[in-house]
């Protein structure tokens, strides 16, 4: 390998105990997550302390808005590609 490949490949070629702290949490994060979308599921949205009508609508709008964001994402990126 050349001089300036193993320079610039240092960082990702060779990590140290901090890289797998970091890989660490970022695994508890996503364990986090799962068991509550695990508890979620089984036992519904009162889990969640969404009782009042209100709170229902914020997390349909969220849901809502993401949908349009993402067919936003394919639209453009669709019309990129053709032209």
């Amino acid at each position: 390998m050349h001089r300036v490949d193993e320079r610039n490949l240092r960082p990702i070629l060779y990590t140290g105990p901090s890289y797998y702290a970091v890989v660490g949490v970022l695994l508890a994060v996503i364990g986090w997550g799962l068991y509550a979308y695990t508890q979620q599921l089984s036992q519904g949205l009162g889990v969640t302390g969404m009782n009042s009508p209100t709170y229902w609508g914020i997390y349909i709008v969220n849901f809502v808005f993401f949908v349009g964001l993402s067919a936003g994402g394919v639209i453009v990126a669709s019309l990129v590609h053709a032209f």
